[in-house]
Formats: structure tokens, C-alpha cells, sequence
């Protein structure tokens, strides 16, 4: 059951059993997160220095009035 204010939705109600299922969730995800970072080394992992540099926009963006 959805509850909304406004017409936007802003809480669920479920039953025990669904919220349980929602509260081991982390774990999973933290096994498969563990699971990857297993098979990476940090090495694997490393970015280099620059690479953000690239994918940045280096233009000054549009003139603005104020």
C-alpha cells in the first residue's frame, strides 16, 4: 500500500514478512561486492591521475545576465 500527500508518493506499508526481505538486501549486496572485489586487483582498480580530465567539459558554459 502506497501513501501519498499531495498526490506524491512519500511512504509504503508492507508486512513484516516483506520488510524482512527488504532488511537483507545490504547483505546480498555486500557478498557481491565482495565476490568482485575478489576477483580485481587494486591494481585492476586504479584510475589513472588524469581520466576525469577528459570526460570534463572544458568549455565556460553559457553567458549568463544578472
Amino acid at each position: 500500500m502506497e501513501i501519498t500527500r499531495r498526490g506524491e508518493p512519500v511512504a509504503v506499508v508492507l508486512s513484516v514478512a516483506a520488510y524482512r526481505r527488504t532488511l537483507a538486501r545490504p547483505d546480498a549486496f555486500r557478498q557481491a561486492l565482495r565476490a568482485w572485489q575478489s576477483r580485481w586487483t587494486d591494481a585492476d582498480r586504479e584510475v589513472a591521475d588524469d581520466f576525469f580530465d577528459s570526460l570534463r567539459d572544458g568549455t565556460t558554459g553559457r553567458d549568463v545576465d544578472l
